[in-house]
């Protein structure tokens, strides 16, 4: 983990990898029966994932995407995520 301005951590490659694989376990081909959101920006976006299922969850560099159907991506940054199991 690498510590940046102002106390910020930023995942490194293999921290970003781990967690990718334990989102695609846990989400993949699950369906999404509610989406929130209090961002204006992802109102739309949250519409349109109702319903849909997760069909995939994978990273390039350090950032994780998210994969609703073919046509839309929810991208999520690795240090706002805490897994516990």
């Amino acid at each position: 983990m690498q510590v940046l301005k102002y106390g910020l951590q930023m995942s490194e490659g293999p921290q970003v990898k781990l967690t990718t694989e334990r989102l695609e376990k846990y989400l993949l081909r699950k369906k999404v029966t509610a989406c929130k959101t209090t961002r204006p920006g992802l109102v739309a976006f949250a519409e349109r994932a109702r319903g849909r299922h997760i069909t995939d969850v994978f990273c390039k560099g350090k950032h994780i995407f998210i994969r609703f159907g073919q046509d839309i991506f929810l991208p999520i940054m690795p240090e706002n995520i805490s897994l516990h199991e």
